[in-house]
């Protein structure tokens, strides 16, 4: 699901089989990262964008997970539904290892769906203008929050201040 406004996806399903096979040969270096030219040009997110941002392009549905044929894992390359910005450090790091523990369910399950997306955490908005107290979980109390984002490129694609990943493993 592709959100054009924030030029990023919105949410991407997957579905992982025990029945795949990864092939041999199938390789990311023959991969690029391209526009989804489905999307209409204004609402496109585009390689330039990303440059001088110090954000990663990070992948909802991993490359990795994807080498059944050189176009399914090309297909895992496409801006705008499949990509979103990350910080570096959190794109090969924590979110590989979770992407890495999600394909290792398969070790254990027949099946394994997932979807994955981005997120944005609301500030709290102190209703008097000074900042709120935190709560006993370190939180700010507040009545009302307020949800900002940065953007990155000429086309301003959001950047999420979080990402979820939802799975469900399945036994035949």
């Amino acid at each position: 699901s592709i959100n054009f406004r924030l030029r990023i996806p919105n949410w991407v399903a997957e579905h992982y089989s025990r029945d795949q096979s990864d092939a041999d040969g199938d390789d990311r270096k023959h991969s690029k990262f391209r526009a989804d030219e489905s999307v209409p040009a204004d609402f496109r997110a585009t390689n330039d964008d990303y440059r001088g941002s110090r954000l990663s392009r990070g992948h909802m549905a991993p490359a990795g997970a994807h080498k059944q044929s050189q176009p399914a894992l090309d297909d895992t390359f496409v801006l705008s539904s499949n990509i979103v910005p990350q910080e570096l450090s959190n794109n090969g790091s924590d979110w590989l290892r979770l992407e890495r523990f999600t394909k290792g369910l398969l070790q254990r399950f027949s099946d394994v769906h997932v979807v994955s997306g981005p997120l944005w955490q609301a500030e709290p908005e102190p209703h008097d203008g000074t900042v709120a107290a935190p709560t006993a979980a370190g939180r700010p109390k507040a009545r009302r929050g307020v949800v900002t984002y940065a953007v990155i490129g000429e086309h301003q694609l959001a950047v999420p201040t979080h990402l979820f990943k939802v799975v469900l493993a399945t036994d035949a």
